[in-house]
């Protein structure tokens, strides 16, 4: 699924959200400096439950963060919203934004649900 997508900052957001099992909520509001590449860990804020949480940051994911970041230079949020940069809200959300939709009907794996459902 991750190579149907051709936007290198969505690809980044789905895979951050996947390999850390992470809520649309959480990662919308990850914050450039809640990224440590020398633990290999990322923050999680105020997460389910208003705990904060560390997450296991794998080689992959920081190579994509690493190459989103050079292109995009991200200040404060990871993903912000890109009109408003600040963290998606209401109406609009990533999965509206990063094309989820057209990104499964690409790649043929994805069903109806949750923001990873996918079809075995």
């Amino acid at each position: 699924m991750f190579r149907a997508t051709p936007n290198l900052k969505h690809r980044a957001l789905l895979m951050t959200m996947y390999a850390g099992g992470l809520r649309v909520s959480e990662v919308t509001h990850l914050r450039v400096t809640d990224v440590d590449g020398q633990r290999m860990v990322i923050r999680i804020e105020q997460g389910k439950g208003r705990k904060d949480r560390y997450i296991m940051l794998s080689p992959h994911l920081r190579r994509a963060l690493q190459e989103c970041w050079r292109v995009r230079r991200p200040t404060t949020l990871l993903f912000p919203n890109p009109t408003a940069r600040a963290p998606w809200s209401g109406g609009s959300s990533p999965s509206r934004s990063t094309g989820r939709n057209s990104t499964c009907a690409r790649s043929g794996r994805c069903r109806r649900g949750a923001a990873f459902t996918t079809a075995s």
